[in-house]
Order: structure tokens, then sequence, then C-alpha cells
């Protein structure tokens, strides 16, 4: 039975799918990670407090979490593509200039 938590994790996976279509560090990048997040955080709070907290919603939320990872690590290869660069390097990117600055690297 499919109940309100378990349609935010649907939620979350539609908005990781999504991700895998958007410009890496955009706007609708930002809003639609954000979701996830978010609805990472109230599915579980939901199922506990509404008493319905299911083994198919425990797999579906590991799938999802398993499905945003893969592509948050998708948009970070086509950014690390497009600043012509190794995924490891852009651990070294000073975060400031991922929200709108200069980049710049840090040694």
């Amino acid at each position: 039975m499919i109940n309100l938590a378990n349609w935010i994790t649907l939620l979350r996976i539609l908005c990781s799918l999504t991700l895998l279509f958007c410009m890496p560090l955009s706007l609708p990048f930002y809003v639609l990670y954000t979701a996830a997040g978010l609805s990472d955080i109230l599915d579980g709070f939901i199922a506990r407090k509404t008493n319905t907290v299911t083994k198919f919603g425990a797999k579906l939320d590991t799938f999802a979490e398993d499905f945003q990872q893969i592509a948050m690590n998708a948009a970070m290869s086509a950014l690390s593509a497009e600043l012509n660069t190794s995924e490891g390097d852009l651990a070294n990117v000073d975060l400031s200039a991922l929200l709108g600055g200069n980049t710049t690297w840090t040694e």
C-alpha cells in the first residue's frame, strides 16, 4: 500500500531523476536537490508519526537514497567535464566559488 511517506519518497526519486537533466549548480539544480533532501527527512518522520512504517517503505527509501547519490555523482562528473578537471579535484574547490563567487582552487 502506498501511504503519504511512500509518496514523499517517490517524489525524491522523481527529483533525483530530474537532477540528471539539470545543469549542475544552476537554480533548478539547487531547488531539486533541496527538495530531495527535505523529502529524505520528511518521509521517515511522517511514517513514524502516522504509524505507517513498512518494509516496502524502508526498501523504497534505501533505493531513493542510492538513486539520489547516483544522480549527484553524475552531476559531479558533468561538472568536472565542464571544468576540465577530475572529480577528485572538485573536492578542492572553495565552496564560496561554487555558490557564485570567483572560482579559486585551494592547495
